[in-house]
């Protein structure tokens, strides 16, 4: 089985366990920028933490099999920009441009809301169809339903449990009125082409923590494919400098931002990094430079200098020989040995489990997964508690979370050989 897609190296993994990298195929539209991987009712009680430590404990609704949301009450918005200084073309084959969109998915704190219905997965999915044209209306849940479950459906995913996890209530409620704040800000970037709702457990997660979390789909420098060169880059990082700019003159958010990218989005934020001294963490989800090819051409940018880049950072990565290419090479050259650094490595995961709707609308619909299913949930919860505490460690300073950093990951409660760290 495999999922073809645009996309390049969308990795899914067969009944059979072997993993197959798939190039530019037959599927479009919604899909296609879900899952393209590479190259979330208003809370009751919402309860206070003081300790990191007690990230184990419940707290709150749960967001993922395990993983409990935060104290905060999570609100999700979009706000559409464009970059006056860059025309994208209107349509296909249409001859006329327009200034380059930039749709920013938001998830924050907000208040609490009595009787607010939660966003559900459908809706975060039927919000991509505004992305390239903000006059276009957003896609009907039928028609998100049908799109996935026409090209999934042939591929082994089981239709009832699909529809059932298109359905699900996340936690975010649609513009729920946002808490006065100001919370620290981080940037997430998907995978090549990939839109927000790629990864939409991670961003309520981090929101219900007290970060303000703001997402741009990955699109290229003329249409929504993302070539895998210098221009592809580029048009990566621009979006994501102006969508910071335009983040931090918002009074609900302060200090330093993080940036966080999975996939092509971890070697886009890291450049943004090394431009804009304003990021002040960086993370990187099984991201692009940690690939020897991309990372050749990262090395060649204009500007790309890794040793200036001295912010902590932390890097999880997909342990499984999926790739013969990979390298670690980045994060032993970030910086100049003196920030603190993490490379998290997940025993056996492939790069697909680092995004919560590629699990959701796939492997958990699987028929015959061939794979252990709950080995990959609990390692996507031990994701987003790492990157918790990462985040609260450098952008709140937060002693607890440093302590749950220094730890060996056993004493933290992960599970024996789920994951390793090297710290530098």
């Amino acid at each position: 089985m495999s999922i073809h897609m645009i996309g390049v190296g969308v990795v899914l993994v067969t009944r059979s366990s072997r993993c197959h990298s798939t190039g530019v195929g037959r599927s479009s539209g919604l899909l296609c920028v879900v899952l393209a991987v590479s190259v979330g009712i208003a809370i009751p009680g919402c309860l206070a933490t003081q300790d990191v430590a007690l990230m184990r404990s419940a707290r709150g609704p749960k967001l993922w099999p395990g993983l409990d949301s935060g104290q905060y009450c999570v609100g999700y918005t979009l706000r559409q920009i464009r970059d006056e200084s860059r025309l994208f073309p209107i349509g296909e084959d249409s001859g006329r441009a327009a200034p380059r969109p930039i749709q920013i998915s938001i998830w924050y704190p907000g208040e609490k809301m009595p009787a607010s219905p939660q966003v559900t997965l459908t809706d975060y999915l039927a919000d991509i169809r505004t992305e390239l044209d903000f006059q276009a209306g957003p896609a009907l849940a039928d028609e998100v339903a049908a799109e996935l479950t026409e090209t999934l459906s042939v591929e082994g995913v089981d239709n009832d449990r699909l529809k059932r996890a298109l359905a699900r209530r996340c936690l975010a409620v649609r513009d729920r009125t946002p808490l006065a704040g100001p919370f620290p800000l981080v940037l997430f970037a998907p995978g090549a082409q990939a839109s927000p709702s790629q990864n939409p457990v991670l961003c309520e997660f981090l929101a219900s923590h007290g970060f303000v979390v703001a997402s741009i789909p990955s699109i290229g420098p003329n249409s929504r494919a993302v070539p895998t060169t210098h221009e592809g880059i580029e048009a990566g990082v621009r979006d994501l400098a102006l969508t910071l700019e335009y983040m931090l003159d918002k009074r609900t958010v302060r200090g330093a931002a993080g940036v966080a990218g999975f996939s092509w989005g971890g070697l886009t934020g890291p450049l943004l990094a090394m431009r804009d001294a304003r990021i002040g963490a960086v993370a990187s989800l099984d991201g692009a430079l940690m690939q020897r090819q991309h990372l050749a051409t990262a090395r060649t940018m204009l500007g790309y200098n890794a040793s200036a880049l001295r912010r902590p950072i932390m890097i999880l990565l997909a342990d499984a020989r999926q790739w013969d290419l990979r390298t670690v090479e980045f994060f032993h050259e970030a910086g100049d040995g003196k920030q603190d650094g993490f490379l998290v490595r997940f025993h056996d995961l492939y790069h697909g489990d680092f995004a919560s709707s590629i699990i959701e609308l796939v492997l958990h619909n699987l028929v015959e997964p061939g794979r252990d299913v709950s080995r990959v949930d609990t390692a996507f919860v031990w994701q987003c508690r790492y990157l918790l505490a990462f985040f609260n460690t450098y952008l709140k300073k937060d002693e607890g979370a440093r302590a749950f950093l220094a730890r060996e990951p056993e004493a933290n409660g992960v599970p024996v050989n789920l994951l390793s760290i090297q710290r530098r």
